[in-house]
């Protein structure tokens, strides 16, 4: 009997792996699809490739490759160049030097910064016509070597100091490794999304020790629009998406120290991903009192997670961007990327009728107010837009099963951290930052469904749980109408 089970133990496992690889192909089938179409497109429509704030992200990337560790990206066919200017300029310069060097001028149309994009059959070709270019009276003051920037003021500086530069080292990379190209950017977040699959996972099986539901769980999360479009652009909220569940996958593991490492270590992609550390500061003193019930326990480990949080924060922090302190010094460093990236987080980025559409946390749950990424047509827009009706479901099985909170572990691990990095959100909203973005919910994706998963499939399918549940409302009513009946002295037999 006992070699029967585990050749069905074995069966079912190898069944529950080709299944979740299926899964992970079919997802990245859906994010490479999507990130192909999107290059076909802009590039098209005579577009410059990059999609909603891969501008930003894309050219930081660019500019810290070539600025600070002096790199050229590997480039999609013959060389190319962004040739930035002094305005006026010598026009026919430009033009005959061209033709000397062999140069065609790819795009000429930028309003917000004087420059223009070429392209040649050898890097020396634009090296040589750059010289001629200074020769001839037009003041070049910059080159940016790769794909064409994009049309901003002083783009060819912006190094995105408000944000950690993990994530454009790694669009840097792929920049390196496979071509500076829009199809390309988005490598490293097909791979981030991926892993936000698996470990999505990897966390329900930690906490359910059911294979099946695990799978269903993480295969749910590509019905979710918002993960395939964050999935198949270069920003950063797929990969604090993935720095968190990697933490979370130590929480569920009760690894506590492992997940306030990663948890902090993650402030490395953006500083949003601290959200994840209200949670598992709770987890992480809750594990302190139980052993130790004392109120100095709860005080003295709170404290503790706090100073290890902000010594590793500010370690990692500095390892991270040692390449950036080299090139503008610490102080300004510090001042760019700690104390003035924490008040950006908490500014109101951009108001009026130009700016990108805003939303409030609660907006994310209820699909309203979800921003643009891209779009196709008029009518037909790429928005960072969730499944809403999951989302808001999500939040009334919390509110209906809330008792369980205490008796399903699984079920309050999730709540925990759907409630807790969703309560950071609030709280940055309070304190000033009231410009938030709806990709900023892709954080939230698994939570959700591992919310679902366990309302669903394992509590509610449960009689026994289920009843428990209603008896547990049924006693917390009776003592809140006892205690009402206590406050207008009725139960006292109080008269007049």
């Amino acid at each position: 009997m006992k070699n029967n089970d585990i050749h069905g133990d074995k069966k079912e496992n190898i069944a529950i792996a080709i299944l979740l690889i299926l899964v992970l192909a079919v997802a990245a089938y859906n994010f490479y699809s999507l990130d192909h179409k999107l290059t076909v497109e802009e590039i098209s429509r005579g577009g410059k490739g990059y999609v909603s704030d891969e501008v930003w992200y894309v050219s930081s990337a660019r500019n810290i490759l070539e600025k600070v560790f002096h790199v050229l990206p590997k480039f999609q066919g013959e060389p190319g160049a962004s040739i930035i200017y002094v305005s006026p300029a010598n026009i026919t310069a430009i033009y005959d030097g061209a033709k000397l060097y062999g140069i065609r001028i790819i795009d000429t149309d930028y309003s917000k910064i004087n420059a223009f994009y070429v392209k040649a059959p050898k890097l020396t070709d634009i090296e040589r016509y750059v010289s001629y270019l200074k020769k001839h009276g037009v003041k070049v003051t910059d080159i940016v070597y790769g794909w064409r920037i994009p049309d901003a003021a002083n783009i060819n500086n912006y190094m995105n100091f408000e944000h950690p530069p993990l994530v454009k080292y790694l669009i840097a990379l792929s920049m390196v490794v496979f071509g500076d190209y829009p199809l390309f950017w988005r490598i490293p977040s097909i791979v981030a999304g991926l892993f936000v699959i698996l470990f999505t996972y990897l966390v329900m099986n930690n906490l359910t020790r059911n294979k099946w539901l695990s799978l269903g769980v993480s295969a749910a999360l590509l019905l979710d629009p918002i993960l395939r479009a964050m999935a198949s652009i270069a920003m950063l909220d797929v990969f604090v998406a993935l720095a968190t569940i990697i933490a979370v996958y130590f929480a569920s593991s009760r690894r506590y120290k492992a997940a306030v490492i990663t948890g902090v270590l993650g402030s490395i992609v953006k500083f949003s991903v601290l959200f994840v550390m209200i949670p598992i500061a709770i987890l992480y003193v809750r594990e302190a009192v139980k052993h130790d019930k004392r109120f100095s326990t709860l005080i003295y480990s709170a404290i503790e997670v706090l100073l290890i949080s902000i010594i590793l924060f500010i370690s990692f922090q500095v390892i991270v961007s040692l390449p950036l302190i080299m090139y503008i010094g610490f102080s300004s460093w510090f001042q760019q990327s700690i104390t003035g990236a924490i008040s950006w987080h908490l500014s109101i980025k951009c108001i009026g009728p130009n700016c990108p559409v805003s939303s409030t946390p609660i907006d994310w749950f209820l699909g309203v107010n979800s921003f643009v990424l891209y779009y196709f047509t008029n009518n037909r827009a790429l928005l960072a837009e969730t499944l809403w009706p999951a989302w808001a479901l999500s939040l009334v099985m919390i509110a209906i099963l809330l008792p369980a909170y205490r008796r399903h572990r699984g079920f309050a691990i999730g709540t925990l951290f759907l409630l807790g990095i969703l309560s950071g959100y609030i709280l940055d909203y309070v304190l000033g930052g009231k410009t938030q973005y709806s990709f900023y919910a892709v954080q939230l994706v698994p939570y959700v469904y591992i919310v679902l998963g366990f309302s669903l499939f394992d509590i509610i399918i449960s009689r026994e749980r289920f009843k428990q549940i209603l008896y547990d409302w049924y006693t917390v009513l009776k003592k809140i109408w006892s205690l009402i009946l206590d406050i207008m002295v009725i139960s006292h037999g109080y008269e007049e």
